[in-house]
């Protein structure tokens, strides 16, 4: 049970936002709130805020709840209209949500370059859980991809990935990315050795942990050789699901993306959960 707070505007990636957020509301039972951001300082001048805009915000909200209704009429949706910069709009909202969800065109928030890497914005200012939605995600797309990373963000991303996966009925795929040891030892085999003994001990405690909840998630493992961000992408090409972590500031102040998720986000082809 929660919220569910979806970005929309008149995109391609928000109607796949919506349509992504329609098909969890069903699944979870979380109700699901729409939300367009008039941005004032995207007007003729930086406070004009005409009747006409108003209304044509809110002909949109009504359209995308009238949409989301007749996607899954068991739904409980609401719409709502605000007015400020997008992203720090939305992840203020997101205090009284569970998960919010944008699409994107992979170059920016919402509108794509008119708005650069704003959007970025939202994975460091949300209150809790963020999701980007690429265009054309609406595929058939099979599993669900977590990084592996000893720390309590990492073992988090584990376990909310286990439950994803669990609920989608779908394979987890762990992705170890294992820095090699020096490439000059003397000795050619063992720093290959190194990494597999690495890579065996981190999947093993990451797998005890998917499937502390979910003993009979399916459980599969991927050691490779390349950046971290590089690694998750190209392992979740195909994916229904790829979740990464974020850490967060003090008292919950916004903080800047990391250089993984940044990456990640900024070459993204399968919807990504950022906690």
């Amino acid at each position: 049970m929660g919220e569910i707070l979806v970005g929309v505007n008149r995109s391609t990636p928000s109607r796949a936002a919506l349509e992504w957020s329609v098909e969890r509301a069903h699944s979870t039972g979380m109700e699901l709130r729409i939300v367009h951001v008039i941005d004032r300082n995207a007007g003729p001048t930086p406070d004009s805020l005409t009747d006409e805009l108003l209304d044509e915000a809110w002909r949109l909200v009504h359209s995308e709840v009238d949409i989301a209704r007749t996607i899954a009429p068991s739904v409980e949706v609401s719409g709502d209209v605000l007015v400020g910069a997008p992203a720090d709009m939305l992840a203020a909202a997101s205090e009284q949500a569970d998960l919010v969800v944008v699409g994107t065109h992979k170059t920016g928030f919402v509108h794509g370059k008119v708005y650069g890497s704003r959007f970025l914005g939202l994975a460091g200012g949300a209150t809790f859980a963020c999701a980007f939605i690429p265009d054309g995600s609406g595929r058939r797309r099979a599993g669900v991809v977590a990084g592996i990373e000893d720390s309590d963000i990492g073992r988090e991303v584990i376990r909310f990935a286990a439950q994803e996966a669990s609920r989608l009925a779908e394979e987890l795929l762990l992705v170890c990315s294992v820095d090699s040891p020096d490439a000059g030892s003397s000795n050619t085999h063992r720093p290959q050795a190194i990494a597999l003994e690495v890579y065996a001990r981190q999947l093993s405690w990451a797998t005890v942990i998917a499937r502390e909840f979910h003993p009979e998630l399916r459980v599969r493992g991927r050691n490779v050789a390349q950046a971290t961000a590089e690694a998750l992408v190209e392992a979740a090409a195909n994916a229904a699901l790829l979740v990464i972590g974020h850490g967060s500031g003090h008292s919950g102040q916004p903080v800047m993306v990391g250089a993984v998720a940044l990456n990640v986000l900024l070459n993204i082809s399968s919807p990504v959960i950022v906690l």
